[in-house]
């Protein structure tokens, strides 16, 4: 996998990578989400999707998508943004969003013991 080969080639590097696929960058360090041209958000995989939990991804001006199911719980700590890192991974599905969830824990995870 190109991802693997960039992390043995450059393992104490800076690398800046534009992907369009969430995948692809499930286990860098930072991301930057960007909508219109401008940062939406920043940080790790895990801390993004951590942020809002699962749930339904509101509108930017705040109000909630009434077409979308609401499985969010009182829990969540806010409600969902469209452009959300969280949300895009939502839109993937239940099974890829899950497999995408477990591998940015286990790149944090992996990234707290070094």
């Amino acid at each position: 996998m190109v991802q693997q080969a960039i992390h043995k080639a450059f393992p104490a590097s800076t690398v800046i990578m534009v992907a369009h696929r969430i995948l692809t960058v499930i286990d860098c360090h930072q991301i930057l989400v960007m909508a219109d041209g401008k940062i939406t958000e920043a940080g790790h995989p895990h801390e993004l999707l951590s942020k809002y939990g699962t749930g339904i991804a509101g509108k930017e001006d705040g109000h909630v998508d009434t077409m979308t199911p609401n499985t969010s719980t009182p829990t969540d700590p806010l409600p969902m943004p469209k452009n959300s890192f969280a949300a895009m991974v939502e839109q993937l599905g239940p099974t890829m969003a899950s497999k995408l969830r477990r591998l940015a824990a286990a790149a944090w995870q992996d990234q707290q013991q070094k």
